[in-house]
């Protein structure tokens, strides 16, 4: 079966559940051995949540503050819109926490925690 990729956003999703799998496998040889109580790992996929929440908020304020300050004609001739840019952050960080937090779900299923 070929398997179609349509877009960099389909291709990203693909890698990143196909990262939170092979994650919840190592994740699982783990907890054989140092055995998180299922506490610990709610607050790990809470934080993951409100951390991706939060920075959905920061690009959105931040992408706007993007445009504003392009429209702002040579603002003392700098150009600061790249330091105002937070593409670069959310594409490092996004996919690792998709992924972490995959692996936390799946591993709670596993245990029948949820």
């Amino acid at each position: 079966m070929l398997l179609r990729i349509g877009s960099i956003f389909t291709l990203s999703m693909w890698v990143i559940v196909l990262s939170g799998l092979i994650h919840y496998l190592i994740f699982r040889k783990f907890q054989e051995k140092f055995n998180l109580p299922t506490t610990v790992l709610t607050m790990v996929e809470y934080y993951i949540q409100w951390i991706l929440i939060y920075m959905t908020i920061y690009q959105v304020i931040f992408d706007t503050l993007h445009k504003v300050v392009k429209e702002i004609p040579d603002i003392l001739n700098l150009d600061l819109s790249y330091l105002i840019n937070p593409t670069y952050l959310i594409i490092a960080i996004f996919p690792a926490l998709i992924a972490t937090w995959i692996t936390i779900v799946l591993y709670k299923v596993y245990k029948k925690d949820i």
